[in-house]
């Protein structure tokens, strides 16, 4: 895998760069020991170039999460799937679509990690709000 193409262009590489990079990470899901680290290094560069409530940076912050579920990392996945759960909140309200989705990501990660209520209550709270938004 060519991550070293990305990681040449530095830390501050323009917005689209950080889009090709967010898919070359997610080419690299397979490979969670590639993944993870381009994940980690993508959200940093999205949080310093467009800021922590860009919706890019949310999906980073998402992806990342995703990862550390997969690889069985429950305590970041859930950090990083709140972080972006409260950021969807902020920005587009709490019945929005991809808030929905965020909550139904940190709900699987709950109940993942045993923590089975707190799951249940998440995936209860996404399933009433569904219905509040126009399809």
């Amino acid at each position: 895998m060519r991550v070293d193409l990305w990681r040449r262009r530095g830390p501050d590489c323009h917005p689209e760069t950080l889009t090709f990079a967010n898919n070359l990470a997610n080419t690299a899901a397979g490979q969670l020991n590639d993944a993870i680290p381009l994940y980690q290094q993508n959200l940093a560069s999205r949080q310093r170039i467009l800021g922590e409530d860009h919706p890019d940076t949310i999906a980073s912050r998402n992806n990342l999460a995703a990862a550390y579920w997969r690889a069985g990392k429950l305590t970041e996945a859930i950090s990083n799937y709140e972080q972006a759960v409260s950021a969807n909140e902020r920005l587009l309200g709490p019945d929005h679509p991809a808030t929905l989705t965020s909550r139904n990501n940190l709900a699987n990660a709950l109940d993942s990690s045993g923590r089975h209520a707190d799951g249940i209550r998440l995936h209860e709270r996404a399933l009433s709000a569904n219905g509040n938004w126009d399809h």
